[in-house]
């Protein structure tokens, strides 16, 4: 990861407390310090067909709120919660294939958890996963427009607690994330570049602040 790049971009978060039998919330923001630079534009070019007919499209590689300087898709997580299982299990995460993109660009899925990929759209991607820790295997499926859905298995795919890149080969602007973390203890920043993680048992963690330039 380029720590350098992410030293530069990412601001500090504060701990808030609770009355909630001890646990507190941890929330901020991750901004950008410094002038963001313009929105980065895609040339698209590698598929005029059906949903992909756009000339250019905005990147989400960075993508900076000019008020707040907030950045989005920000991925938070807080490490070695020893916490008792949820009282229900975790809904199934979702992700789509749609305008030759992923929405959304970044989705927690929790460990052991299934995720259904979606593909909406009238041309063949291929869902192509690399674990970045190699923790978990890798995943490499052509869907063409028959293919609807397909289902990603929790207990193969996502056993263990890890960031995993997704693309499409066939079309290489698209790409996204997958956090592999308890939902309870993740959270991804909104167009503003804030969080909330609420709950949050008593203790001292290390938080991780993860985005596609870089982790801190």
């Amino acid at each position: 990861m380029q720590h350098r790049i992410l030293a530069v971009i990412v601001s500090a978060f504060a701990i808030v407390g609770s009355s909630f039998a001890g646990e507190g919330s941890v929330k901020g923001t991750v901004k950008y310090n410094g002038e963001p630079p313009a929105p980065k534009k895609i040339k698209v070019a590698a598929d005029k067909a059906a949903d992909c007919k756009p000339d250019e499209i905005a990147s989400e590689e960075l993508v900076v709120d000019p008020a707040t300087k907030g950045i989005k898709w920000a991925m938070v997580r807080i490490m070695g919660v020893k916490a008792p299982p949820p009282a229900a299990p975790f809904a199934e995460a979702e992700i789509d294939q749609k305008g030759c993109s992923f929405q959304p660009h970044v989705v927690i899925v929790a460990p052991g958890t299934n995720l259904n990929v979606k593909n909406s759209e009238k041309v063949a991607h291929n869902f192509h996963t690399t674990p970045l820790d190699a923790t978990n295997p890798g995943y490499n499926r052509m869907m063409t427009p028959a293919d609807e859905k397909a289902v990603l298995k929790g207990e193969k795919y996502f056993a263990e607690a890890e960031v995993i890149k997704m693309q499409c080969d066939i079309h290489p602007w698209m790409n996204g994330f997958i956090v592999c973390h308890d939902p309870r203890f993740a959270a991804i920043t909104d167009a503003k570049g804030t969080f909330e993680i609420k709950g949050v048992p008593p203790g001292k963690y290390d938080v991780s602040v993860f985005h596609e330039l870089g982790e801190q």
